[in-house]
Formats: C-alpha cells, sequence, structure tokens
C-alpha cells in the first residue's frame, strides 16, 4: 500500500488538534461529541517514525497493538483523545520510547501496567485527567 512507500523515509508525523466547528457548538475539546476514529493499523509500517504526535486528533478506540511495532520512537503524544481498555502489551518493545503522553485520554484504563517498567528510557510519563 501507498503507507509502505513512506516508511523508509518518515521521521516525524504531527497531527495537532484536529478540529470540527460547527454552528451548533464552538467547542474543540478533543472531539467532545464528535466522530471518533480509529488510529490505522497501518501505521506499524513505518518503522522510521522517531515522533508520533497525534494530540487532540478525534481518535478513540482500543490503541493499536501496532505501535509496538516503532520501536525507533523516542517521542508519542496520544493526549487529548478518547481511546478505552489498557495500553497494548506491544508497548514493552518501545524501548528507545522517552517520552509517553496520555494525558486526558477519558477512558483508557489508569492501571500503570509492569510493561512501562520495560521502557528504561522514559523520563516523561504523563497520565493527567483520566
Amino acid at each position: 500500500p501507498e503507507i509502505g512507500l513512506l516508511s523508509s523515509f518518515l521521521h516525524f508525523f504531527d497531527i495537532v488538534q484536529y478540529t470540527v466547528f460547527d454552528e451548533k457548538s464552538a467547542s474543540s475539546s478533543a472531539g467532545l461529541g464528535r466522530e471518533l476514529f480509529p488510529i490505522p493499523s497501518e501505521v506499524g509500517l513505518l518503522t522510521n517514525l522517531h515522533t508520533l504526535a497525534l494530540d487532540e486528533a478525534l481518535f478513540g478506540g482500543l490503541i493499536p497493538s501496532e505501535l509496538g511495532m516503532l520501536t525507533n520512537l523516542f517521542l508519542l503524544i496520544l493526549r487529548g483523545n478518547q481511546f478505552s481498555g489498557q495500553l497494548p502489551e506491544s508497548f514493552a518493545e518501545l524501548t528507545n520510547l522517552e517520552w509517553l503522553d496520555l494525558e486526558f485520554s477519558f477512558n483508557l484504563a489508569l492501571e500503570v501496567p509492569t510493561l512501562i517498567g520495560a521502557l528504561t528510557r522514559l523520563t516523561h510519563l504523563d497520565l493527567r485527567l483520566n
């Protein structure tokens, strides 16, 4: 697929605060009352990514386990979306991860799984307002 062409050279991917305004609401608060979209599993093909920032981008549902294939990531920002469930066990493979931001992620389970212990380079973990 087309995403395979990107995987060899894309190092930074950022979608920040995708906002839809309409006449009924002037709110841009993390997609409240808006249609949510899952993170496509194909994101796991972007194995050269160092930074993945998807803050306030109207994502919801389960966080795909394919994110664990992004072993070159050092910064992962998923704050301000409406995820549910747990962090995938595959996150234990993100051994280069230094920054993980899940602030204001609504329905994400707050139990800090043991896989966080595998992230030995992690210097910033934000779970506020969950």
